[in-house]
C-alpha cells in the first residue's frame, strides 16, 4: 500500500515540479495509524461504510488541494493502480 500512496504522490508532484514532502516512512506510519483507527471502527461498523467513509474524506481533500486536471489524473493513477486485498477475506 505504500507502494500505491507513494505512485500517486510521485505523479503530482511530477505536475508541479516540486519535491516529495513525505519519505516513504513518514507515508508508512501515517498509514498505520489510520488502518488502525479503522480496525477500531470495524468493532462497531460494518467496513463497507467504514470505507466508503475513508473514500469520501480522500476524495473531497483530493478535490480541495488539487486543481481539476491534477485530479482527475489521481483518479486516473488510482484506477490503474492493482491494490491486493489483506490476506484475510472478512476483516469484520
Amino acid at each position: 500500500m505504500t507502494f500505491f500512496m507513494l505512485q500517486i504522490q510521485k505523479d503530482l508532484k511530477m505536475k508541479d515540479n516540486k519535491p516529495m514532502k513525505h519519505n516513504s516512512k513518514e507515508l508508512e506510519e501515517i498509514y498505520n495509524d489510520v488502518f488502525a483507527a479503522a480496525v477500531e471502527y470495524m468493532e462497531e461498523y460494518e467496513v463497507q461504510a467504514i470505507a466508503a467513509t475513508y473514500m469520501a474524506i480522500a476524495m473531497r481533500l483530493y478535490k480541495t488541494t488539487l486543481d481539476d486536471k491534477e485530479y482527475e489524473e489521481m483518479i486516473e493513477t488510482v484506477m490503474e493502480s492493482e491494490v491486493k486485498p489483506y490476506k484475510e477475506s472478512k476483516l469484520h
